[in-house]
């Protein structure tokens, strides 16, 4: 609560100088810096699982209040408790890893506003790459795990692989999902455009369609091994 209400008195720049901020403020910085460095390094692993999972629960309780009526209004009503301050679950199971950001914030003010020749310096510029570290970190579980549940969804989704030399299917071990994009093609001369979707894994790009007759989901069109892939220097010309 505290780094909340006074983390803008350190970042608003109104300040040019730490030593003309009262001893009082000074002092509870300097504390705060000094039980981060004691803590940080247990927050690390939680924090790492923590950021792991939190894609996936956003997608279980997307479902269950899709689901579960019953579920979606009881979550309303605690909207309105005191202890939720208004927010839903969804909005306060991403705190812990704002609370990161925060972190960071808060210090990335306190140092800037810090003389170099200061003896407190070395220790908040030291505490301040260790929150820059945790938050790193958590950005990172929270990115790949993101991407392996959109692997998993990309998976259930693609129809007509088995025209494909798939080399053991789309679940191959040790395949990766990447990212995907939409695009329109063109045939050679022709103004007719289709409108495909690409999906790149670490060893693969597949290019699919949507079409009617499948729901919620691709029809694949193209399968090619990054493997084999040749690019070719286009003359700008």
């Amino acid at each position: 609560r505290a780094l909340d209400v006074d983390k803008s008195t350190w970042s608003n720049g109104k300040s040019t100088d730490i030593k003309n901020i009262s001893e009082i403020r000074l002092k509870f910085a300097l504390a705060v810096a000094e039980g981060l460095k004691k803590l940080l390094p247990l927050f690390k692993d939680p924090y790492s699982t923590y950021a792991k999972n939190l894609s996936s629960s956003f997608k279980i309780l997307g479902e269950t209040c899709e689901k579960e009526e019953a579920f979606k209004d009881f979550l309303e009503d605690r909207k309105k408790t005191n202890g939720s301050n208004g927010l839903h679950l969804n909005a306060l199971l991403i705190q812990p890893i704002q609370r990161i950001c925060r972190y960071t914030l808060f210090l990335s003010g306190i140092v800037k506003q810090t003389d170099e020749n200061d003896d407190s310096y070395s220790l908040l510029v030291c505490v301040k790459s260790m929150t820059d570290d945790l938050a790193k970190t958590a950005d990172k579980e929270k990115a790949e795990a993101e991407k392996k549940i959109r692997y998993s969804e990309v998976a259930g989704q693609l129809r007509g692989l088995e025209g494909f030399d798939t080399d053991g299917g789309l679940t191959k071990k040790g395949r990766q999902f990447i990212c995907e994009w939409k695009c329109a093609l063109t045939e050679e001369k022709s103004s007719n455009k289709s409108f495909h979707t690409f999906f790149l894994f670490s060893d693969v790009l597949i290019i699919a369609c949507i079409r009617s007759s499948i729901k919620d989901g691709y029809w694949v069109t193209g399968w090619l091994s990054l493997e084999e892939l040749i690019i070719i220097p286009i003359s700008s010309k």
